[in-house]
């Protein structure tokens, strides 16, 4: 393995669209998930991975829906087991992983590879909501809580790394040149089958305006914008 590619972002924010389209563009995941209920791709993580990370958030009381207050601290246990998931991936050039639990447990992952590069996602908290409501019967105020313990991990981890953020709520056109620029900037060699990897069909919910959002989430969400606009 040369170089391992981390897809940060929440649940239900574009974090499989771009992994698909990482993928599409050579980059390799694994036998990960491309189709279920509530995403056409599927979600595009490794079931490994995502028990790892589970039971990691499960050590200190949290959940993927009641996460952790900060970033966790690895024992040598999930360390282990998480180098011993990576060398079964490792004789492929690129690896991708994705994983939105990863906004919380990054710390164990950035020591992982000789070349490390962060990519981001997010998207409005409105469709957010709507989706979470949709898949799991979520109030609007606990969806609102999640995005914005998710997204403030992700603010906090771009301030300390700076690497490119997507916005899932650009139009088609928007998106796919933004996803083609990424794709050239990471170096990738199939970037056109990458960027045909997204359509419109992969979002279902369009976001509505910032009036009904609390204060907190709609200042994030301008904030995160504003760094999405700067790439």
């Amino acid at each position: 393995m040369r170089r391992l590619i981390l897809v940060l972002g929440m649940h239900r924010s574009g974090t499989s669209c771009l992994m698909g389209a990482l993928q599409q563009a050579g980059v390799y995941a694994g036998s990960v998930n491309e189709s279920n209920r509530f995403n056409r791709a599927g979600n595009r993580e490794l079931p490994q991975i995502m028990r790892l990370h589970d039971a990691l958030f499960q050590s200190v009381g949290a959940t993927w829906d009641a996460p952790p207050d900060g970033q966790l601290v690895w024992p040598d246990s999930y360390t282990r087991e998480r180098e011993r998931i990576m060398r079964g991936l490792a004789t492929h050039e690129i690896i991708g992983v994705k994983d939105p639990r990863l906004l919380f447990s990054l710390r164990g992952w950035m020591g992982e590879s000789p070349r490390v590069s962060l990519v981001g996602t997010f998207r409005h908290p409105s469709s957010v909501a709507k989706s979470l409501q949709n898949r799991n019967g979520f109030s609007v105020q606990k969806s609102h809580q999640l995005w914005l313990a998710y997204n403030r991990a992700l603010l906090m981890h771009y301030e300390r790394f700076k690497f490119p953020i997507l916005s899932f709520d650009l139009s088609v056109e928007e998106y796919q040149q933004k996803l083609s620029d990424l794709l050239v900037r990471l170096e990738l060699k199939n970037v056109r089958a990458g960027t045909d990897f997204f359509s419109s069909t992969l979002r279902h919910h369009v976001p509505e305006g910032d009036e009904a959002l609390p204060r907190s989430v709609s200042e994030m969400y301008k904030k995160i914008m504003k760094i999405a606009d700067q790439w």
